[in-house]
């Protein structure tokens, strides 16, 4: 994630960031179980430490970059904080993959709509 996603819209970088996500860390396919993953490796400190400094973090940090060159360039309210809206974007996805196993695996089309949702808020409107 970076450099493939300059000059990309937004709205497409954003759902291209998710469906990264999405395909490598919680398809049933890539044979990752994320949420056996980030319990065992919470009982080894130092894995863990590795984990989320060589792993999780570069990816956290081009995320956060995307979204502070996005409200440079006015495509995002300057008084929000990248970090949160990177959890509003990541967060779904991971909740529906890890918390609701009874619910339906997330696929494209709810990377799409969890992305819609953020960017167009949730409110009507005429508000």
């Amino acid at each position: 994630m970076g450099d493939e996603l300059t000059g990309v819209p937004l709205r497409e970088a954003l759902f291209r960031v998710l469906e990264s996500v999405r395909r490598l860390y919680l398809s049933e396919n890539s044979g990752t179980n994320l949420a056996v993953l980030v319990a065992e490796i919470r009982t080894l400190p130092e894995l863990n430490a590795a984990f989320l400094r060589t792993v999780i973090g570069p990816r956290r940090q081009a995320l956060y970059d995307l979204l502070a060159t996005a409200q440079r360039r006015g495509e995002l309210r300057p008084d929000l904080d990248p970090a949160l809206i990177g959890e509003l974007i990541i967060g779904p996805v991971l909740s529906r993959s890890l918390l609701h196993p009874d619910a339906p695996q997330p696929d494209a089309r709810f990377s799409r709509q969890v992305v819609d949702s953020v960017l167009d808020g949730i409110v009507p409107a005429s508000r």
